[in-house]
């Protein structure tokens, strides 16, 4: 019988309803996670209301603000299951979600990871503006993404499954991408699946659409403000994912193939149907234009400015590997909640010469093609690629070796 985990990771008390939500729709899947894992990264009143409600989740702490990318290496630490799956803490999985992923991993031994499609849960009407072509910078499935089941180079970490075996053979999230407490950076999750497609021959991912989510999206980011600095986050973090995969093998295209073509194809149409809408008496149309042509300027600038910044420091790339927490997995009879101390160093920022030498600990720096980030996310503050308490001691859960 197949196994699998699911593992929520969340930072903000303030995230309560929605996180309860996101654990209820697990309990309601059509397969059942053998468990669950619930990793707070630096909340202690959130840690404190999860030991107090005493639920069926292993609830993990990684005894400060580590990141995404540290809070989910926590969580595939404590689990041996054939399988793992992530789900952001704002977002609620539909009853066959899990079983859908399920089914097309255990199609073949080559299926290393499956990812699902995320809608918008925009608690209201979608603003008129909003151009679909940009639901990726709220962490939703965008125009331009397959809508049948088929091999594509990333899956979106916050709806998605990978065999277990790939962190094994190939490590956990890089801690130099992925979302801090402030900023709104990225791209671990694709770091990950060109790194494990470059190190297990023949593995591939799977993009499958039936596999459903539903992810809130606040007030806050419903803003064109939100948008631009999403896209501003997101340029610095493609250019850390460009260095960090140069040495992998990948498509004739490149690691950033993907990028090319949605900037290349997908985004002008969108401007056109933006413009032609306008032309046809919806004002609406224009606005959408606008924001693509806003959003994609800003991508490239962040993404152009960057690159000049580490051209004479670049980060090492193939041959360093993320490790995961020295811990074992948890049994499923063991305590329901649990911390284990250590400490670890914060890595310079990878935009540092030092970057390189780092352990797998604290960086910075979206996702794109199937991917705007979220999970244990911060909220609205700009941010560059790098996480500036670089040199702060930061305790955690579990001790990272390098």
């Amino acid at each position: 019988m197949t196994s699998v985990s699911v593992v929520v990771c969340s930072h903000l008390v303030a995230r309560w309803p929605q996180l309860m939500n996101a654990l209820d729709s697990l309990q309601d899947q059509k397969l059942r996670p053998e468990r669950v894992v619930v990793v707070v990264d630096g909340d202690d009143e959130l840690l404190a209301r999860l030991r107090e409600r005493a639920g069926a989740e292993l609830v993990l702490s990684t005894g400060g603000r580590t990141g995404l990318s540290h809070a989910r290496n926590v969580g595939i630490a404590a689990v041996d299951s054939e399988f793992v799956a992530f789900l952001d803490d704002d977002a609620v999985a539909d009853p066959s979600w899990l079983s859908s992923l399920v089914q097309v991993a255990t199609a073949g031994p080559d299926i290393l990871g499956v990812g699902g499609w995320v809608t918008p849960d925009w608690g209201g009407e979608k603003p008129g503006w909003f151009p679909p072509e940009l639901l990726w910078t709220v962490g939703c499935s965008h125009q331009g993404l397959p809508t049948q089941q088929t091999t594509v180079r990333n899956v979106f970490g916050g709806c998605a499954l990978f065999r277990r075996s790939v962190f094994t053979t190939a490590g956990g999230f890089d801690t130099r991408l992925g979302r801090q407490l402030r900023g709104a950076s990225g791209c671990e999750e694709t770091e990950l699946c060109v790194r494990a497609a470059a190190l297990i021959p023949d593995g591939r991912f799977v993009h499958e659409p039936a596999a459903v989510i539903h992810h809130q999206v606040p007030a806050q980011r419903q803003r064109p403000s939100y948008v631009v600095r999403r896209c501003w986050a997101e340029g610095a973090s493609k250019a850390t994912l460009r260095r960090l995969c140069a040495g992998y093998r990948t498509p004739a295209r490149g690691p950033l193939g993907p990028e090319r073509d949605f900037v290349l194809k997908v985004l002008p149409r969108g401007v056109r149907g933006g413009l032609g809408a306008f032309l046809r008496g919806r004002p609406a149309g224009l606005a959408r234009a606008g924001m693509i042509v806003a959003g994609t300027g800003t991508t490239i600038l962040s993404f152009l400015l960057a690159v000049i910044r580490t051209a004479f420091s670049p980060a090492r790339a193939a041959g360093r590997r993320p490790v995961l927490p020295a811990t074992g997995p948890t049994p499923p009879g063991a305590p329901a909640t649990g911390t284990v101390t250590g400490t670890t160093r914060a890595p310079a920022p990878p935009d540092s010469p030092n970057a390189a030498d780092s352990p797998a600990a604290a960086g910075a720096s979206g996702a794109s093609s199937a991917s705007g980030a979220s999970g244990a996310s911060g909220e609205d503050s700009p941010s560059p690629a790098a996480n500036p308490a670089a040199e702060a001691t930061t305790p955690n859960i579990h001790t990272l070796s390098a």
